[in-house]
């Protein structure tokens, strides 16, 4: 599986807005990793893709991508049932990836934008395990971290299949974990959900939810039923990107999803690493962040020191 990477004139576009040259982003890269070897709680980061990406996605901000670095170790000890024990080739999580299609799509949109694509099998909902499930596909963030380049992106989510009682295993707090671990750890930049194959009452909950988002938030997801079929979805994502069972040209979803599979467990090596990998909480300069504080430890995490 290989993924796309954004074009000539996408990447000028982007340098453009940001005000960043080749030069400044390498140099950004280095006092990333010269500012994580001066923090005495954080391990050292010496992937320079990988702080790239970051910075990429926290707009070449190096504070912001300070702050994200802090809390993709930290989360690491306040969230060990979703970023820790990642054997994927482990009994629970092998499960998890039979059930679960999250699948990133090799192709970009012409504007550089990444497609991922959401779908569970059609298990009975007593047997999922949702955090087994966001384990999965945060696993698949961190091969991104390593392998990814793209300006954002654009979640498919196939709901066939799914009850609200598979719904309702997603409790509040586990989609809270599921957030703080996208939005603040791996700066997930969402530009817009496309919902495909949704019962009656996804659209009715959706009605609900869009009442109380803000209306930039708001406008960026869409309901694709299946009245209309798959030409509102074409409206708005190329077929060259989709895979063939939503009239695209990127190979049917099992072949994707298979190759993914591939991938994550070709990282074994590295997830078994970096199990130990994780912020000092007893070394940190200031108040130490504990379990107690998940819910609005944000805040420390901009006490930190920045050069």
């Amino acid at each position: 599986m290989t993924l796309q990477r954004p074009s000539p004139k996408n990447t000028e576009a982007l340098y453009e807005e940001f005000q960043v040259n080749r030069q400044s982003i390498d140099e950004a890269v280095e006092k990333l990793r010269q500012w994580l070897r001066s923090q005495p709680h954080l391990p050292e980061m010496n992937d320079g893709r990988r702080l790239e990406r970051v910075l990429t996605t926290c707009k070449f901000s190096i504070v912001r991508a300070q702050q994200c670095l802090d809390q993709y170790f930290s989360l690491r000890n306040l969230l060990p049932e979703i970023l820790r024990d990642r054997d994927p080739l482990g009994e629970s999580l092998q499960a998890a990836i039979d059930v679960l299609t999250f699948v990133p799509l090799p192709r970009l949109t012409p504007d550089g934008y990444r497609v991922s694509v959401f779908k569970m099998a059609p298990v009975p909902a007593n047997t999922v395990e949702p955090l087994q499930l966001c384990k999965a596909a945060l696993m698949i963030s961190e091969i991104r971290l390593a392998e990814d380049t793209s300006l954002g992106d654009i979640l498919l989510l196939d709901m066939e299949g799914l009850s609200i009682a598979h719904l309702v295993r997603f409790t509040v707090p586990i989609m809270r974990k599921l957030e703080l671990c996208a939005t603040s750890a791996f700066n997930v930049r969402v530009s817009a959900m496309h919902f495909v194959n949704a019962p009656n009452f996804v659209d009715k909950l959706l009605a609900v939810v869009r009442t109380v988002l803000k209306p930039k938030v708001a406008a960026r997801i869409h309901v694709h039923g299946r009245e209309a079929g798959l030409s509102s979805l074409h409206e708005r994502i190329p077929i060259a990107v989709l895979p063939t069972e939503y009239g695209g040209e990127s190979g049917p979803l099992q072949d994707l999803k298979a190759a993914w599979k591939v991938k994550l467990e070709s990282y074994r090596d590295w997830f078994v690493e970096q199990e130990e990998v994780r912020s000092n909480e007893s070394l940190r300069p200031g108040a130490t962040i504990n379990s107690s504080d998940l819910l609005g430890f944000e805040g420390s995490f901009r006490q930190l020191s920045v050069d």
